[in-house]
């Protein structure tokens, strides 16, 4: 269906491209044996590069691909074709793990979405570069027709532009609006028009942490708007003592000042400033209640422009470190050798 879909369901055109998809597979070994001996010492370095990591708003896998500095070095460095083409297996293999991902059952998830970050990226001048990136777009269009919703390509350099200009020209309109060029300054702007806060990368703005041990995406996320040159207060009211609460928060495009307070209820207490700072990327805190108050975030817009905060946060009984250790050591009917 995929097939007939791309070609605009002209039968003949949809199976002769089945068929060469189905050569090519074959060929490339696209879904199994793709990973060459002479790359397996690698294969930590390239899974650092290439991963799935959440989902987007319909559900659909989100693959993450480094297209830096590091992954185009190690293109370099494998130096002949035929290890370029082994590298070029690398590249496939995310496309392939996002697609694992999927079931084709009728109304379920049948598209993943790709997220390739230039940032730091070495810049046109080696043929080696060119000539990777070119065969992916043709590999994706080819042999993956409509398993590949939207390549968000961010963090572009401006001689990208120019390079994929020449590339997409090899392929249909249609498959052309697959491709959506991001500036490094709208990077989660962008982002979030297709996955929410919490399946968004620290590293892009977002709020997810891999293997986060606090949060999960079920956790509630709420939204503050803050106008341009304005001041907005967000507080978390904890009446509870002897509870650790613990936040997230970001704001899109970060250029904000930011500081966190615990305010107690009770006027003849002490504020405690937990931190004052310039926002320039994702934070997280948390702060042991010993009495009644509550944490202030106050977020200081300059700029001229509207900007949007994200923030989640939860309580959990706890016992201070401090407390534990002077039990411990007090307590005679605990062994010297397990304080």
């Amino acid at each position: 269906m995929k097939f007939l879909k791309a070609k605009r369901y002209k039968v003949h055109e949809a199976f002769t491209s089945l068929r060469k998809a189905l050569r090519w597979r074959a060929e490339f070994r696209a879904d199994g044996g793709m990973i060459g001996e002479d790359m397996c010492s690698g294969a930590a370095e390239i899974d650092r590069l290439w991963f799935a990591s959440g989902k987007d708003k319909e559900g659909r896998p989100i693959c993450y691909n480094l297209w830096g500095k590091e992954s185009q070095k190690q293109i370099l460095a494998v130096g002949d074709q035929k290890q370029s083409q082994q590298y070029l297996r690398w590249r496939v293999a995310c496309v392939e793990k996002g697609i694992q991902n999927l079931n084709f059952r009728p109304g379920d998830v049948n598209s993943i979405i790709q997220v390739i970050d230039l940032e730091n990226s070495m810049g046109p001048a080696k043929k080696e570069v060119k000539m990777i990136y070119g065969k992916m777009i043709s590999l994706l269009n080819n042999n993956y027709p409509g398993l590949v919703y939207k390549n968000l390509i961010i963090n572009v350099p401006s001689w990208f532009m120019t390079l994929n200009a020449l590339n997409l020209r090899l392929i249909t309109q249609k498959s052309r609006n697959k491709f959506i060029f991001v500036k490094p300054s709208k990077v989660t702007e962008t982002l979030l028009k297709y996955v929410t806060p919490e399946n968004i990368l620290v590293r892009y703005g977002g709020l997810r942490r891999e293997n986060d041990i606090e949060f999960s995406t079920n956790d509630k996320v709420l939204e503050v708007n803050i106008r341009a040159n304005m001041t907005e207060q967000i507080q978390i009211l904890i009446n509870e003592v002897g509870v650790t609460v613990t936040w997230d928060v970001t704001v899109v495009g970060f250029e904000v000042s930011y500081k966190e307070e615990f305010i107690p209820d009770d006027d003849c207490s002490y504020r405690i400033l937990l931190q004052e700072k310039k926002m320039g990327e994702s934070i997280r805190n948390s702060f042991h209640i010993r009495e009644p108050g509550k944490i202030v975030m106050t977020i200081v817009n300059a700029s001229y422009t509207k900007k949007k905060a994200f923030y989640r946060f939860k309580t959990r009984p706890t016992v201070p470190m401090y407390v534990f250790l002077k039990k411990a050591f007090s307590d005679p009917n605990i062994p010297f050798s397990s304080r």
